[in-house]
């Protein structure tokens, strides 16, 4: 497989979490968002796919401070989006030449659709399981492996602590023996904080199935759940996954008391609302329609309060919360952010293109976990800055080593693309972070054995 490289010829997913507006219909905001209608009555699936040609770099900053592209082919000079039609007349009038990709527009305008015989899974993706899907598997796990799983209810998704509705626990399935005493080292792993995307949340729900499965008779796999802890926070955005599931390109949570209670522009995004250095650097939006929303306040969304509650209570806090302080060196645990689509590894900080205080140290391990999933390995601001995100949060905050991958080209990607490279090829990563978190700025700078063979 080539690996994913950052050249002008290839075309280029922008963002840590690739964007898509197509459901959020923005409205004039203080960040420069355009004056165009809300969707609250907008059918979602009302949408082009287009190659969008810009006509200079300011033109395109204009529009990157309303949205952000699927991705961006800098030599041919133009970025991947969808529009709607007041969308599409207003980039015309802002000189964008537009081609519409008529694959990917068939694809994304319309709702899924079960595939015939097809029982369980997300309607047309059979091979991603489904929030209550996830959840069942999830109690299975802990059922049949008493010894090994435990499931712990972190919190309330906003429809449950607020919106007056069902909505959904907050649930991590901790994998360790309990038989064996600690402190033991932990791998914190959460997914699909962005809804859309399907990907993430069924590879980390198939690594805890390899780790249980493979328990007592692979011996890499008894080791480290007999001596390290594995937390996997599977659904990190469940009511707007459900969302999702429909087939609406739904990113952010559903709190209905941004934008308008019944538009597809509501929620704020949960990857922009995390404390460290929140709505610092114009890396996210100030507008409530936007996509890249980032609430009113640091930790304003209850998923949020949930994950950094719980991630400050499994980790020590070793550094303080500026930008020249490092970690120890003997620091333990590792924090992984699960994401999809742009093949990539990617690591603090993202607010800012100085390098974090344990640069050489993140930055060896990041591409050491790149090596198996042959991604790019790069700092966030690869992608431009963003603010408020989970992994400047974990490392900024509590000075434990953190990561995002980026798996997959699509939002939602196809079955046999998941199935037979993207499982294979970043299951290898998983469990390499995993033997990490012992000494995640020590370990993997070698020397290590990788392949061992023997010859008679």
């Amino acid at each position: 497989m080539k690996r994913f490289v950052l050249l002008s010829t290839v075309v280029l997913p922008l963002l840590l979490i690739a964007g898509l507006f197509a459901m959020y219909r923005p409205v004039a905001g203080s960040d420069g968002a355009p004056d165009l209608p809300d969707s609250a009555t907008a059918d979602p699936f009302a949408i082009e796919i287009v190659r969008a040609y810009y006509p200079d770099e300011a033109v395109l900053a204009e529009v990157r401070r309303w949205t952000e592209p699927w991705s961006w082919d800098r030599e041919a000079g133009y970025i991947l989006l969808d529009v709607t039609g007041s969308e599409r007349l207003w980039l015309e009038e802002l000189g964008f030449r537009l081609e519409v990709d008529e694959a990917l527009t068939a694809r994304y305008s319309q709702p899924n659709e079960y595939l015939p015989g097809q029982g369980n899974g997300i309607p047309g993706y059979a091979c991603y399981r489904t929030v209550e899907e996830t959840f069942t598997t999830i109690d299975d796990i802990v059922s049949n492996h008493p010894q090994l799983a435990s499931l712990i209810d972190i919190g309330d998704s906003w429809v449950k602590a607020e919106g007056g509705g069902p909505g959904y626990d907050m649930l991590v399935l901790k994998l360790t023996n309990s038989a064996i005493a600690g402190p033991k080292p932990i791998l914190f792993s959460m997914s699909s904080v962005h809804a859309r995307e399907y990907a993430p949340a069924e590879l980390n729900t198939r690594f805890a199935e390899y780790l249980i499965n493979n328990y007592g008779s692979d011996a890499d796999v008894t080791w480290l759940l007999d001596y390290h802890e594995i937390h996997l926070l599977l659904q990190a955005n469940p009511d707007g996954r459900k969302m999702a599931e429909s087939g609406i390109l739904w990113r952010k949570n559903t709190n209905e008391n941004y934008c308008s209670p019944t538009s597809t522009n509501r929620g704020a995004d949960l990857n922009r609302n995390f404390p460290f250095q929140w709505d610092c650097c114009g890396g996210s939006s100030n507008s409530a329609c936007s996509l890249t929303y980032h609430g009113p306040t640091p930790e304003s969304e209850p998923e949020v309060q949930a994950i950094t509650d719980y991630v400050s209570s499994i980790f020590a806090d070793v550094r303080p919360d500026d930008f020249v302080t490092p970690a120890p060196i003997t620091t333990t645990g590792v924090f992984l952010d699960l994401h999809s689509f742009s093949q990539l590894v990617i690591w603090p900080w993202g607010h800012q293109t100085a390098l974090p205080p344990n640069s050489q140290e993140i930055t060896t391990l990041g591409r050491k976990m790149a090596y198996f999933n042959n991604y790019l390995a790069a700092q966030a601001t690869v992608l431009g800055i963003t603010d408020g995100t989970t992994d400047d949060f974990a490392y900024g905050t509590l000075g434990v080593a953190a990561y995002t991958i980026e798996m997959g080209t699509e939002f939602f990607q196809q079955c046999s693309v998941f199935e037979n490279t993207i499982v294979p090829a970043n299951m290898p990563s998983l469990l390499y972070a995993a033997k990490s978190a012992r000494a995640p700025y020590m370990l993997p700078a070698g020397p290590e054995a990788i392949d061992l063979s023997h010859q008679l």
